[in-house]
């Protein structure tokens, strides 16, 4: 017996395994054959074995699914993420500022993430002047988890040169002048001037951390959301386009801009991705009708006006080209309906699959109009296994009310809406099999899903919302053989226990990418596997 590590070969028959091959056709398979990276044949072991292969795999009962499908990650971002200072465990200013200080940075940037000021003590963000103790003369950039706020030292603030009268810097209530902590317009900014100043380098580097860590969770495709409105020299896209094919898993591009040439000039089929509309509920910027609980007074706000969303979305439809966006709050997600009926009035196309990404509290009509429309959700259940439930961020921005009516996982699929899952990393981590406990589990049991609903939200529904849906996201002969082996079955786990399940291997392009095969193999060129 060998116990396989490297690559599958060229031709090899996997069996001995539970294959749910989120085909309604032949839902179960005992056996898949594996040819030139693509699946040849699904079916029964008895069936299967008669074929000629130089290799064959016995899984030894493993449980296998399709490659998992992220649908929402910010590729660049998630890989800086997995490099910079990480304040996740962070319980107080004095542990933010100790990590900041202890913490060993190259380049002439410090850059800090993960920081969630409603987890510290003192439920703040740091000052500027407490950054300037950590680090006066070089500039230290720290982004709050949703990355729609952060705060600078004054060093950064400097090199930032922000018009002083830019929405969304803070001003300091005691004395009028800047605290440091950057929202709306102003960290948009930021992110975009400190993000833009790494080389092509430091963006393959990245590539290829983020790629290996999705890989490692399962995730053997991701729909990449890439690109800045507002720095249009930023070659993000063009990076990952040239270094995609090197990569452990696929990446599907959505180019992050209003200018349709831009990714039309790219031969990119569908533009957007986190086009923002509104901000996030973490940060209070996520826009909605009625106040937030604990900020009266404020109701988020609108980042573009309806004329600014349709001109971008009349753009792209005359191109032909799929459009995503982000709306998060029920103000933005009516803003989105709105201006996508709009436009569908003029062109009637039916299948473009136009996206509303996040879509955390919809109305009723909302989703019924969504339907009408054809639109598909992007939406992130982790986001509720983080911030949901009784006492989290959700009820204390929103009050409980408000809260039990976010993520409307499963009202959104009884009107046959897509539904795809994503992890909106580097919010959350690349985590599908999280993403599908925290469906199941939703806080909310009007808003679960069944752990099939769940599984095809983080296969086959995110290939078909991305138009994929004919090579990826089901074990089905002419299928890219992109698979994951799970440590148990969760079809026979108990609902709570499904994020304690690992991934065994990830197979990507018919090569293994992430883990080991356990298993005996046998056949011509067996010790290569």
């Amino acid at each position: 017996m060998v116990i396989c590590e490297g690559f599958v070969g060229p031709s090899v028959l996997l069996h001995n395994a539970t294959f749910y091959t989120m085909d309604a056709a032949s839902p179960v398979a005992e056996a898949v054959l594996i040819e030139g990276g693509k699946i040849k044949e699904v079916g029964r072991w008895m069936d299967l074995s008669r074929c000629e292969t130089g290799q064959r795999v016995d899984l030894m009962g493993s449980t296998v699914v399709p490659g998992l499908i992220d649908s929402h990650v910010h590729l660049l971002s998630y890989g800086l993420s997995l490099g910079e200072i990480d304040l996740t465990d962070a319980r107080s200013l004095a542990d933010v500022l100790d990590m900041l200080e202890s913490a060993e940075v190259e380049g002439s940037v410090i850059r800090a993430c993960q920081l969630d000021p409603d987890s510290l003590m003192e439920s703040r963000y740091p000052t500027r002047g407490e950054l300037d103790s950590v680090s006066a003369g070089r500039p230290l950039f720290v982004k709050r988890r949703d990355e729609h706020s952060s705060v600078v030292n004054s060093a950064a603030f400097r090199l930032l040169s922000l018009p002083p009268d830019m929405e969304g810097i803070e001003l300091d209530s005691a004395t009028g002048v800047p605290s440091g902590v950057l929202r709306k317009k102003a960290n948009q900014m930021a992110l975009e001037t400190f993000h833009g100043m790494i080389d092509e380098g430091e963006m393959r580097e990245a590539y290829s951390r983020a790629a290996e860590s999705a890989a490692a969770k399962g995730a053997t495709t991701v729909h990449a959301l890439i690109g800045a409105d507002e720095r249009p020299d930023r070659k993000d896209c063009e990076v990952l386009m040239a270094v995609q094919d090197e990569l452990p898993i696929r990446t599907i591009i959505y180019y992050q801009t209003r200018e349709v040439d831009r990714a039309l000039r790219l031969g990119l089929d569908r533009v957007g991705g986190c086009i923002l509309m509104d901000g996030s509920i973490g940060s209070r910027t996520a826009a909605f009708f009625s106040d937030y609980a604990d900020d009266p007074g404020n109701c988020g706000c609108l980042y573009l006006t309806d004329e600014e969303l349709t001109t971008f979305f009349e753009s792209a439809e005359r191109s032909s080209l799929q459009i995503a966006v982000h709306a998060i709050g029920d103000r933005a997600v009516e803003q989105a309906v709105r201006c996508y009926e709009t436009v569908r009035a003029k062109h009637r196309v039916w299948d473009r699959r136009h996206r509303i990404e996040h879509a955390e509290l919809v109305l009723d009509e909302h989703l019924d109009r969504m339907a009408a429309l054809n639109i598909c959700l992007g939406m992130q259940p982790a986001f509720e296994g983080f911030w949901g439930g009784p006492g989290g961020m959700y009820e204390r921005r929103l009050g409980p009310e408000r809260a039990g009516r976010l993520n409307r996982l499963a009202d959104a699929v009884s009107r046959g809406i897509r539904v795809s899952g994503g992890s909106d990393a580097p919010i959350t981590p690349v985590d599908p099999l999280y993403g599908i406990h925290s469906a199941v589990n939703h806080p909310v049991e009007d808003s679960r899903l069944t752990l099939k609903q769940a599984l095809e939200a983080f296969t086959a529904a995110g290939a078909s919302i991305a138009h994929r849906e004919t090579e990826l996201g089901s074990i089905k002969p002419g299928f890219h053989a992109d698979l994951a082996g799970l440590s148990s079955d969760p079809f026979s786990a108990r609902p709570e226990s499904i994020k304690d399940i690992e991934i065994s291997f990830a197979i990507c392009r018919g090569r293994l990418v992430a883990g080991k095969l356990a298993a005996s193999c046998s056949g011509q060129g067996a010790g290569d596997v």
